[in-house]
This record gives C-alpha cells, structure tokens and sequence, in this order.
C-alpha cells in the first residue's frame, strides 16, 4: 500500500504593491498634536525660567552697586547725589585732559539716576579713589543715549537685566534747594540714605509706566526721578 503525504507550500505573505514605509496623515497629525501639546507647557516654563534668570543677575548687580555705594560713603562721608549737573565741567569717561573744559561739558543741564550711579562710582577719570565698581560694557552699562555701542565719548548709564537704568534717588543735602537734589518727600528717608531699585520685567513701577529709555529716554528719567520708590510688586529693591 502506498502512503501518499501531502506537501504543504509555505505561505507567502502578500503586501499591497507600491506601499512605501512611512506615517500616515493621522499618525502625523497627532504626532504634530503632541509637540503642540508640549510646546504649549514648556514655552511659559522657559519664559519663567529667563525672567527668574534676569531678576536673579539683576539683585547680585544691585548688591554690587550697593557695596560700591557703601565704600563711596566710607571716603566721602555721604552718598552721592542722583543726578548729574553737567552745566559745570565733568570728567566723564571720554575726558581729555589736555583739552579745555568746555569741550569736555555736555550741553543738557542735568543728567539723572542710572548716569549718576555710573558717573560717581565706576568713572575711572573722577578721582584716584575710583572705580568703586567696575560694570561690564553693554551688559552692565549702556551709553547714555542708547545710540550704537559703545563709545568712549558719551555718558554711560548703569542697566539692569532689561536695559534699563537702575533708578537711584537720594533726599536733598542740607543747604541745597530740592530742585538741585532729588528728595524723596518720606519721613523714613534722610539726608544720608537713599533708595536704589529697578522696575523690573514689567517696565513700571507704581503703577507708573516709565516707558523704555530706547523710545524716550528723558521721559524715563524724567520719571524716574519722581517715581515713588519700588512699590509695584516686581520692583526689585535693595532693601529686600
């Protein structure tokens, strides 16, 4: 007797011709989905973490600034004042020794806040005493008119992490009229302190919206000078 055995033929798997590896368009939509989804809670961490980042080397500069005030006092017996008046001769960075007062005057009849902070304390031409602080160029300072970088011919004017000038305000020395030094119209401040602070991310302080120096910078200074001393919540103050 013969055993017939049945030979099996493999199966061959069958595939749709033409069809090329890849996603299809719903597997890349939701792909495109997901990123949004990430994207979406990862860029508001960022933005935070850059904020925190620049308050952060904002107060270490505002305690450096404070230590540089500090020392001025120590050799000088006061602070010093919050503007500078630049109808008299000043021996600003660009200072020529050999040249004659008046080329080394600026024309504006006063200069304020962030200037003054640069002007007494990190001009090395002032007196041999300085610098109290040494500020690194268009970083930690700014030429005073935000025209170009810098330049070894213009006023400088100490910034905060967003470019703009710390603002520095003292009361008024005795025997000088407030019109000449700024006065702060508190009962907590004497003529032997003074107020240092920046505005912060939100550009404003009380609620006073002292605009970016790069738009207008004598409207900045102008209210700068009268601004009430760091009262709006992310002021970032030196009496922290």
């Amino acid at each position: 007797m013969t055993t017939l055995t049945a030979q099996r033929t493999p199966c061959l798997a069958l595939t749709p011709r033409g069809r090329r590896g890849g996603f299809t368009l719903i597997e890349l939509l939701v792909t495109m989905a997901v990123i949004a989804i990430l994207a979406g809670i990862l860029l508001p961490v960022i933005h935070i973490a850059r904020v925190q980042a620049k308050i952060a080397s904002t107060k270490t500069l505002l305690s450096q600034i404070t230590g540089a005030l500090g020392r001025y006092n120590e050799d000088w017996g006061h602070f010093p004042p919050d503007k500078l008046d630049t109808s008299s001769f000043v021996k600003y960075v660009g200072y020529d020794p050999k040249a004659s007062a008046s080329s080394n005057r600026f024309s504006a009849t006063w200069r304020a806040t962030g200037e003054a902070l640069y002007y007494y304390l990190a001009n090395p031409n002032l007196t041999r005493k300085h610098p109290y602080l040494e500020l690194q160029a268009d970083v930690q300072f700014k030429n005073a008119d935000y025209t170009g970088r810098y330049d070894q011919n213009k006023l400088r004017v100490a910034v905060d992490s967003w470019e703009r000038p710390f603002l520095y305000n003292r009361p008024g020395w005795p025997g000088k009229s407030a019109s000449y030094w700024n006065t702060a119209g508190d009962p907590i401040h004497s003529e032997s302190s003074y107020d240092l602070f920046s505005v912060g991310p939100n550009g404003q302080t009380a609620r006073m919206n002292l605009d970016h120096p790069k738009n207008n910078y004598s409207q900045f200074n102008t209210n700068a000078l009268d601004a009430p001393y760091g009262e709006d919540e992310d002021d970032i103050t030196s009496w922290d």
